[in-house]
């Protein structure tokens, strides 16, 4: 029998680093404020396990076109939780909240890794898939007496599993980088060209702005509960992302569709009684011909409420405490790890012994992503450090990712089971996201007015930039990490400075250089170079270097 979402492992139900101690009663979260987004003020570097997660992303994303190094899974149809599309969109995903909330200062040092996941997003390895699945079959519709026509164009409609992640990705790489690269005509080209079958090749050009329009021309159609990812079923989880890319695109526009989005869905569903049944089990999908809900308890709806958090914060806050004691399993070992499908549903059913079940989902990842996201820290660190210690953490060209293994439980039943979603995504998001880093992209994103300043443009040399957070329009704070056997200066190039400003460097919180734009200075080891409107400060090798960059005003 082949698995679709819809039957997520016999999921749904029809209706209509090791810490000391883990207290299961409570977590972080637990005295954390529900009214607004914390203000994330990343003033604390990169970790290298972060700074690893992204350079595995930057590795997978500089593999020739066609090569899938490390990303394969078992499905061969690319249908599945871990396809190419998602581990290629929670990549960008990772780059992005390191981008906003650690590096925005430095945006152009993560734009080629996030410009070359678009165009590996856009290769017809990623979204063939399409042409068959819109055929659609009795097991997404129990009521089709017939295949429908297919149709090639992943756009068009329908498909948001596809859809929304690219116009997600499109409106993130234009809010981060205020590049109108994917504005013009025909920059999103999907092409299809057989070489032994076909009438020919088959080419459909869009757009950030056509991606846009034909994913909200869709939402109404659907009457607002949410676009199909297959046919006839619309999943929550992937409709939170089209309402993230319109969010995105009025950002960067000026236009107002979110608003008007986000009131509708939400209206929708509280038309059919609200995203949660009576006994706090999430909406999983709904069958739209069928009018049918499909409610999950499973941990693969981690993945919904982690993305609900940006739209309905209070709503998920509410269930946090309850779906934690549902989906974690406290370790012996200080850790924590997963409930399976199997437990779940027999605590449900008053069965407290009920025997594991086999993992076929990205199930932990997902855990990660939503303690990540809500803010529950110490959750966090204990299921990390269960990845950590048995789900064998690979470091290879510098990043570090958690290779597949289809083995579900190992010798003393602790859980090993990896997908490549989890192994090379899921888990980086998590280790960068800070608590509501998506929420505050989504409530706050950048806009083309925001005040701007000097910019970390490019680094040469053998080191990490772990931190260039903007901290005022006048300081910035930076921070480096260098190899062990580094024995090279490190170069940054910094652009935006006012032509004839005095500028004074801090290292460590102490003065160490001041300098006006005319000069050349040279002060414990530091080299400044004035270039017109930006400098170039050469930092001699240490293994880390704080570095604070603020004006002192015209010479």
């Amino acid at each position: 029998m082949k698995l679709t979402r819809r039957s997520a492992l016999g999921c749904g139900i029809a209706a209509g680093g090791a810490v000391a101690a883990w207290p299961f009663g409570h977590s972080a979260w637990a005295t954390a404020t529900h009214a607004a987004p914390r203000a994330v003020a990343a003033v604390h570097p990169l970790a290298r396990d972060q700074m690893g997660h992204l350079q595995h992303a930057r590795n997978l994303a500089s593999m020739p076109d066609g090569e899938w190094r490390h990303m394969g899974s078992w499905d061969p149809g690319q249908e599945w939780l871990d396809a190419y599309r998602y581990q290629l969109a929670f990549m960008a995903y990772s780059v992005a909240l390191a981008t906003y909330h650690y590096l925005d200062a430095a945006p152009r040092t993560t734009q080629p890794v996030f410009d070359a996941l678009i165009r590996k997003m856009v290769r017809r390895e990623v979204w063939d898939f399409w042409r068959e699945t819109s055929r659609s079959g009795p097991r997404l519709d129990p009521d089709l007496k017939q295949l429908r026509e297919p149709w090639t164009d992943p756009i068009k409609s329908e498909n948001i599993m596809y859809s929304g992640h690219l116009h997600a990705m499109l409106g993130l790489y234009r809010m981060l980088y205020d590049d109108p690269k994917y504005d013009q005509p025909g920059s999103i080209s999907f092409v299809k060209a057989p070489i032994f079958h076909g009438m020919g090749p088959e080419r459909y050009d869009y757009n950030h702005a056509s991606v846009d329009d034909a994913i909200w021309r869709q939402m109404p159609e659907f009457q607002w509960l949410g676009i199909p990812c297959e046919p006839n079923n619309s999943f929550i989880v992937c409709n939170q992302y089209p309402l993230l890319g319109f969010r995105l695109f009025d950002a960067v526009h000026g236009l107002g569709r979110s608003t008007a989005a986000l009131a509708r869905y939400k209206q929708a569903w509280q038309g059919r009684g609200g995203l949660f049944n009576a006994q706090g089990v999430p909406v999983w999908s709904v069958m739209l011909k069928q009018d049918k809900t499909i409610w999950s308890p499973g941990p693969d709806s981690a993945w919904t409420i982690a993305s609900l958090n940006w739209t309905q914060p209070e709503l998920v806050r509410q269930a946090h405490e309850r779906l934690r004691a549902m989906w974690i399993k406290p370790q012996g070992d200080g850790t924590v790890s997963v409930n399976s499908m199997g437990e779940i549903l027999g605590r449900l059913k008053g069965d407290a012994q009920a025997a594991p079940t086999p993992f076929r989902s990205p199930a932990f990842g997902y855990v990660a992503l939503w303690l990540a996201e809500l803010g529950d820290t110490q959750t966090l660190r204990a299921l990390l450090a269960h990845a950590d210690r048995h789900m064998r953490p690979t470091w290879e060209h510098e990043g570090v990712f958690y290779p597949r293994n289809d083995a579900s439980y190992g010798a003393r039943g602790e859980l090993t089971y990896m997908d490549p979603l989890t192994g090379n995504a899921l888990i980086g998001t998590a280790r960068i996201c800070p608590p509501d880093g998506m929420r505050a992209i989504f409530e706050a994103p950048w806009t083309p007015q925001r005040q701007r300043g000097p910019t970390v443009a490019a680094v040469s040399g053998n080191a990490q930039l772990t931190l260039a957070k903007r901290l005022d329009v006048a300081t910035v704070s930076l921070a480096l990490r260098q190899a062990p056997a580094s024995t090279g200066p490190v170069e940054l190039h910094i652009e935006g400075v006012e032509p004839g400003a005095a500028w004074a460097i801090e290292d460590a919180g102490r003065q160490v250089l001041a300098s006006s734009a005319s000069s050349r200075s040279l002060l414990d080891g530091l080299v400044v170079r004035a270039e017109g409107p930006a400098l170039r400060i050469s930092v001699p090798p240490a293994a880390e270097r704080r570095l604070v960059l603020r004006s002192r005003g015209r010479a």
